[in-house]
Parts: structure tokens; C-alpha cells; sequence
């Protein structure tokens, strides 16, 4: 399992140019580092990752442990 750290800034503007309005419905908008096109990175959500975001942990390693033990 990997850690890692993260920090969030969140910021709101008295309205927007008309350039950067749209008419599709979103939550967030991200945008890329001066000078670096696609800069952000887009990983594939396996089912893992939906199981890990529904399952409370304490079940999850449990069966994390119950599964390490069955392949040995």
C-alpha cells in the first residue's frame, strides 16, 4: 500500500470570463501547470477500488488476511 500525502486548495470568484463557462454539468475543474500540457494524470478505477470505497476497512482487512492466508 502506498501513502501518500495530499494538500487542497479551494478558492471561489465572483463570476467567470465567458471562455471558461459551460453548459455541462461538473464538480470540479481541473486545469494544468503553466507550460505542461495534460499535465494531470488519469488512472483507470478498477473494481478493487470500488469495493475498497464501499466496504468499511475493518472488513476489508479482514478479508485481505483471510484471502493472504488461503494462498500459503
Amino acid at each position: 500500500m502506498k501513502m501518500r500525502k495530499s494538500l487542497a486548495l479551494y478558492y471561489y470568484t465572483n463570476g467567470r470570463p465567458k471562455n471558461e463557462m459551460s453548459d455541462k454539468v461538473h464538480a470540479t475543474l481541473f486545469k494544468d501547470r503553466a507550460g505542461l500540457k495534460d499535465d494531470t494524470i488519469k488512472e483507470p478505477v478498477t473494481v478493487k477500488d470500488v469495493i475498497r470505497e464501499l466496504v468499511p476497512p475493518v472488513l476489508f482487512k479482514a478479508a485481505n488476511k483471510y484471502l493472504n492466508k488461503a494462498e500459503q
